[in-house]
């Protein structure tokens, strides 16, 4: 394919998902129905990786059409089965995620024994963020503690990249290893602490940066 056409699909690809994000922002500040915009946005960044990696990682892939699954399930706000899918898909994500970032790290073979060190500032918001809902969580406590497990790791995994790659690659993904786990801590004080109700904004924000942050950062 012409090297011009390819780098104007490239550059269409990104300007949609960025258009369709803005809309889908609108539509939440409204509280509109979002039926159409956020079930676009993984198969937009997915088509955009894809057309711009060298080479296709089938866990990136995996890991953005669960993300996929999960914003459809999640659009069922009413429904607790459909939370709780969207909940398993979005673990199968960071699952996902996880082996991808452990693939740049050599599955942590020769990382230097400090790096672990890291774990503490992990184990420390985990457990305070725990504590603070855990009388909330009733039956979904098991859950919870294995998503949260699951999330972190993931978020571990991409700092530990920072010995094995280049500085771009390693920020762009770690940002968006946290922006993730403040995206997703948001969503679990909505739906069971119910104290952040006008922050959807700021959930949905959040997502969709950490996808894109940590999607550029594979590319690059």
């Amino acid at each position: 394919m012409n090297t011009t056409i390819l780098k104007i699909i490239r550059f269409s690809a990104l300007t949609l998902f960025v258009i369709v994000t803005a809309l889908d922002c609108i539509l939440v500040k409204k509280k509109g129905n979002r039926y159409l915009t956020k079930p676009l946005l993984m198969p937009l960044l997915l088509i955009f990786y894809l057309l711009n990696t060298r080479q296709i990682n089938l866990f990136i892939v995996l890991a953005l059409v669960f993300s996929f699954l999960g914003d459809v399930f999640l659009l069922i706000t009413n429904k607790k089965n459909f939370f709780i899918l969207g909940l398993l898909s979005f673990l199968m994500c960071h699952i996902f995620y996880t082996i991808t970032f452990l693939q740049s790290v050599n599955y942590m073979k020769g990382m230097p024994s400090n790096v672990y060190l890291f774990l503490i500032p992990y184990l420390i918001c985990g457990t305070f963020v725990y504590a603070d809902l855990s009388k909330y969580l009733k039956s979904m406590k098991i859950p919870v503690i294995i998503y949260m497990g699951v999330i972190l790791t993931m978020s571990f995994t991409a700092l530990a990249r920072y010995y094995y790659v280049s500085p771009i690659s390693f920020v762009l993904p770690f940002i968006g290893s946290i922006l993730f786990v403040v995206s997703d801590t948001l969503i679990a004080y909505r739906n069971f602490k119910q104290k952040v109700t006008s922050d959807n904004i700021l959930i949905m924000l959040s997502y969709i940066l950490a996808q894109l942050l940590i999607i550029v950062g594979i590319i690059l």
